[in-house]
């Protein structure tokens, strides 16, 4: 059986509410395989200021975020390195190392 686009988004939105994905396979007959890939394209987040982000987009921020921790991690070890004379060396390592 072919879905439409917003038959999908409505199977998606019962998962969003509470519906377990066993229930809605089962009652519609779908591959779960096949709604796992729906919630995948039509699960959308919306943020605190409005903002609509699907799961790909929220993927992409999280490595980037991860990449900036990274950067600003660097930085301050480079700073406090310089400017203490590297004493600081053991506390940012225990500090850092999680």
């Amino acid at each position: 059986m072919k879905f439409t686009k917003e038959e999908k988004q409505a199977f998606v939105k019962h998962y969003q509410n509470g519906e377990t994905v066993l229930q809605i396979c089962n009652k519609n007959k779908i591959p779960r395989s096949t709604f796992y890939r729906w919630i995948q394209n039509y699960q959308r987040t919306v943020t605190k200021t409005g903002t609509v982000i699907t799961p790909q987009e929220f993927s992409s921020l999280k490595r980037k975020v991860e990449s900036f921790g990274i950067t600003v991690w660097s930085i301050q070890r480079t700073y406090l390195m310089r400017s203490t004379g590297g004493s600081s060396w053991y506390f940012l390592q225990s500090y850092f190392s999680e």
